[in-house]
């Protein structure tokens, strides 16, 4: 089975709601810089900074669910459950001895799931709105033909 590459995306960056009970030093990041390549069997690859600020490798599999509507469904590394030190959680009233456990579970891979909405620019270029987790995220794409 051979495949091609037919799209290079470029992840840009990611919206959070910011939550109230975490110091600073615990917010997700809005910088999510990455690269990923899109095959012509929907099989993507790729690596990118997340929320956390760590790097993520991912597989994945998009499937067209509307016209204007896909779902991604893999594999991505980078969420396991890691502690952070800071003095923001020191200085700023928080009662937790300086530290924070960001994660969501000790496995070093984890399930992908995003629902992401499509918008073509021209013949080659698609802007792509992805919603992941609590965060809605901006990448763009170049398809080769």
């Amino acid at each position: 089975l051979i495949t091609h590459a037919t799209t290079l995306g470029l992840h840009l960056a990611t919206a959070h709601t910011k939550n109230p009970d975490l110091p600073p030093v615990a917010q997700p990041h809005s910088s999510t810089p990455g690269i990923y390549v899109l095959f012509d069997n929907n099989v993507s690859l790729g690596v990118v900074r997340n929320s956390y600020g760590r790097v993520s490798a991912y597989v994945a599999q998009t499937f067209a669910m509307m016209p204007w509507l896909d779902l991604t469904l893999g594999f991505i590394t980078g969420y396991d459950k890691r502690r952070i030190y800071g003095q923001d959680a020191c200085t700023q009233g928080y009662t937790h001895n300086c530290w924070w456990d960001l994660g969501h579970s000790r496995a070093r891979l984890r399930p992908l799931v995003a629902l992401s909405v499509p918008h073509r620019i021209d013949d080659v270029h698609t802007i792509r709105f992805s919603l992941l987790g609590s965060g809605l995220h901006l990448s763009i794409e170049r398809r080769f033909p």
